[in-house]
Protein backbone atom coordinates (compact mmCIF):
# COMPACT_ATOMS: atom_id res chain seq x y z
CA UNK A 1 0.00 0.00 0.00
CA UNK A 2 2.81 2.66 0.55
CA UNK A 3 4.32 2.29 -2.56
CA UNK A 4 1.21 2.98 -4.28
CA UNK A 5 1.39 6.27 -2.30
CA UNK A 6 -2.55 6.18 -1.98
CA UNK A 7 -3.89 7.04 1.39
CA UNK A 8 -5.10 3.98 3.53
CA UNK A 9 -6.06 2.90 6.79
CA UNK A 10 -5.80 -1.15 8.13
CA UNK A 11 -9.23 -1.67 9.07
CA UNK A 12 -11.31 -5.10 9.85
CA UNK A 13 -10.78 -8.10 11.96
CA UNK A 14 -6.84 -6.97 12.03
CA UNK A 15 -7.67 -3.36 13.26
CA UNK A 16 -9.51 -5.34 16.13
CA UNK A 17 -6.72 -7.56 17.03
CA UNK A 18 -4.79 -4.40 17.44
CA UNK A 19 -7.23 -2.61 19.61
CA UNK A 20 -8.83 -5.35 21.30
CA UNK A 21 -8.68 -9.21 21.20
CA UNK A 22 -7.17 -11.86 18.99
CA UNK A 23 -9.29 -13.38 16.78
CA UNK A 24 -8.54 -15.53 13.54
CA UNK A 25 -8.81 -14.34 10.30
CA UNK A 26 -7.96 -15.03 6.37
CA UNK A 27 -8.54 -11.70 5.16
CA UNK A 28 -6.72 -7.89 5.89
CA UNK A 29 -8.95 -5.05 5.04
CA UNK A 30 -7.99 -1.84 3.72
CA UNK A 31 -10.15 1.26 3.84
CA UNK A 32 -8.64 3.79 0.73
CA UNK A 33 -9.31 6.68 -0.15
CA UNK A 34 -8.79 7.90 -4.46
CA UNK A 35 -9.87 11.10 -5.91
CA UNK A 36 -8.33 10.45 -8.87
CA UNK A 37 -8.18 7.20 -11.63
CA UNK A 38 -4.74 7.45 -11.67
CA UNK A 39 -4.15 6.48 -8.02
CA UNK A 40 -6.61 3.56 -7.85
CA UNK A 41 -4.36 2.65 -11.34
CA UNK A 42 -1.08 2.94 -9.52
CA UNK A 43 -2.55 0.81 -6.38
CA UNK A 44 -3.44 -1.97 -8.60
CA UNK A 45 -0.38 -1.91 -10.48
CA UNK A 46 1.32 -2.40 -6.40
CA UNK A 47 -0.69 -5.08 -5.90
CA UNK A 48 -0.14 -6.83 -9.26
CA UNK A 49 3.77 -6.47 -8.54
CA UNK A 50 3.32 -8.19 -5.23
CA UNK A 51 1.59 -11.01 -6.56
CA UNK A 52 -2.07 -10.46 -5.51
CA UNK A 53 -4.51 -11.31 -8.14
CA UNK A 54 -7.45 -8.29 -8.48
CA UNK A 55 -9.27 -8.97 -12.14
CA UNK A 56 -9.18 -7.28 -14.62
CA UNK A 57 -7.75 -3.50 -13.90
CA UNK A 58 -11.18 -1.76 -15.56
CA UNK A 59 -13.27 -3.74 -13.11
CA UNK A 60 -10.75 -3.00 -10.02
CA UNK A 61 -11.01 0.95 -11.11
CA UNK A 62 -14.61 1.13 -11.34
CA UNK A 63 -15.42 -0.78 -8.20
CA UNK A 64 -13.24 1.32 -6.20
CA UNK A 65 -14.52 4.68 -7.39
CA UNK A 66 -18.11 3.24 -7.13
CA UNK A 67 -17.59 2.07 -3.20
CA UNK A 68 -17.73 -1.51 -4.16
CA UNK A 69 -15.19 -3.81 -1.63
CA UNK A 70 -12.93 -4.93 -4.03
CA UNK A 71 -10.94 -8.58 -3.36
CA UNK A 72 -7.53 -9.89 -4.07
CA UNK A 73 -6.58 -12.94 -4.05
CA UNK A 74 -2.84 -13.28 -2.82
CA UNK A 75 -1.51 -15.60 -6.08
CA UNK A 76 0.84 -17.91 -3.25
CA UNK A 77 -1.20 -18.65 -0.19
CA UNK A 78 -4.84 -19.14 0.87
CA UNK A 79 -5.31 -15.24 1.82
CA UNK A 80 -6.87 -12.20 0.41
CA UNK A 81 -7.23 -8.72 1.05
CA UNK A 82 -10.55 -6.15 0.79
CA UNK A 83 -10.09 -3.21 -0.58
CA UNK A 84 -12.92 -0.84 0.88
CA UNK A 85 -13.10 2.59 -0.76
CA UNK A 86 -14.00 5.82 1.50
CA UNK A 87 -17.03 7.07 0.83
CA UNK A 88 -18.56 7.04 4.10
CA UNK A 89 -18.33 9.68 7.06
CA UNK A 90 -17.10 6.89 8.68
CA UNK A 91 -14.63 5.13 6.33
CA UNK A 92 -13.37 8.87 5.29
CA UNK A 93 -12.98 9.26 9.27
CA UNK A 94 -10.57 6.44 9.18
CA UNK A 95 -8.28 7.79 6.44
CA UNK A 96 -8.43 11.18 8.39
CA UNK A 97 -7.53 10.15 11.65
CA UNK A 98 -5.57 7.27 10.93
CA UNK A 99 -2.69 6.89 12.83
CA UNK A 100 0.79 5.19 12.33
CA UNK A 101 1.12 1.71 13.65
CA UNK A 102 3.39 -1.38 14.03
CA UNK A 103 1.65 -4.46 14.29
CA UNK A 104 2.83 -7.61 13.50
CA UNK A 105 6.38 -6.03 13.01
CA UNK A 106 5.05 -3.80 9.72
CA UNK A 107 4.50 -0.05 10.20
CA UNK A 108 1.14 0.73 8.75
CA UNK A 109 -1.43 3.03 9.08
CA UNK A 110 -4.68 2.16 11.07
CA UNK A 111 -8.10 3.31 11.27
CA UNK A 112 -9.30 5.13 14.88
CA UNK A 113 -11.75 2.25 16.57
CA UNK A 114 -14.64 5.05 17.12
CA UNK A 115 -14.80 4.86 12.92
CA UNK A 116 -14.48 1.09 12.95
CA UNK A 117 -16.89 0.71 15.61
CA UNK A 118 -19.12 2.83 13.22
CA UNK A 119 -18.51 0.23 10.33
CA UNK A 120 -18.95 -2.91 12.29
CA UNK A 121 -22.39 -0.74 13.34
CA UNK A 122 -23.30 -0.79 9.79
CA UNK A 123 -22.52 -4.30 9.26
CA UNK A 124 -23.64 -5.47 12.30
CA UNK A 125 -22.86 -9.78 11.63
CA UNK A 126 -22.77 -11.38 14.65
CA UNK A 127 -18.61 -11.31 14.29
CA UNK A 128 -19.09 -7.46 13.92
CA UNK A 129 -20.81 -7.56 17.24
CA UNK A 130 -17.96 -9.71 18.51
CA UNK A 131 -15.67 -7.56 17.24
CA UNK A 132 -17.29 -3.82 18.67
CA UNK A 133 -17.42 -5.61 22.31
CA UNK A 134 -13.22 -6.65 21.81
CA UNK A 135 -13.08 -3.36 21.25
CA UNK A 136 -15.43 -1.92 24.12
CA UNK A 137 -13.84 -4.31 26.39
CA UNK A 138 -10.08 -3.39 25.77
CA UNK A 139 -10.38 0.75 25.35
CA UNK A 140 -13.64 1.75 26.70
CA UNK A 141 -11.98 4.21 28.87
CA UNK A 142 -9.81 5.29 25.92
CA UNK A 143 -12.19 5.77 23.58
CA UNK A 144 -13.40 9.18 21.52
CA UNK A 145 -16.96 9.42 22.94
CA UNK A 146 -18.12 12.13 21.53
CA UNK A 147 -16.87 11.41 18.38
CA UNK A 148 -18.63 7.98 18.58
CA UNK A 149 -21.66 9.15 19.44
CA UNK A 150 -21.22 11.75 16.60
CA UNK A 151 -20.50 9.37 14.16
CA UNK A 152 -23.58 7.02 15.05
CA UNK A 153 -26.15 9.68 14.87
CA UNK A 154 -24.42 10.90 11.33
CA UNK A 155 -24.36 7.30 9.86
CA UNK A 156 -28.01 6.58 11.46
CA UNK A 157 -26.65 3.77 13.49
CA UNK A 158 -27.27 5.24 17.10
CA UNK A 159 -29.90 3.28 18.14
CA UNK A 160 -27.37 0.27 17.29
CA UNK A 161 -24.37 1.41 19.29
CA UNK A 162 -27.21 2.11 22.42
CA UNK A 163 -28.29 -1.09 22.30
CA UNK A 164 -24.71 -2.73 22.28
CA UNK A 165 -23.50 -0.34 24.78
CA UNK A 166 -26.52 -1.39 27.20
CA UNK A 167 -26.08 -4.74 26.93
CA UNK A 168 -22.06 -4.24 27.16
CA UNK A 169 -22.94 -2.07 30.75
CA UNK A 170 -25.21 -4.83 31.65
CA UNK A 171 -22.37 -7.32 30.92
CA UNK A 172 -19.38 -5.76 32.48
CA UNK A 173 -20.72 -3.38 35.18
Amino acid sequence: MEESNVLYALTGAIAVIYYGDIFTTRDVDFVVFVDVPCDVEKLYDVLLKYGFACGDKGDFRRKILWKKVVRCHDTKTMYHIDIISALTLAERKSIELRSRVKIFGINCWITPPEPLIISKLQRMSGRDIEHIVSILRNRKNRLNWEMLEELAAKENVRERLDIILKKFNELHS
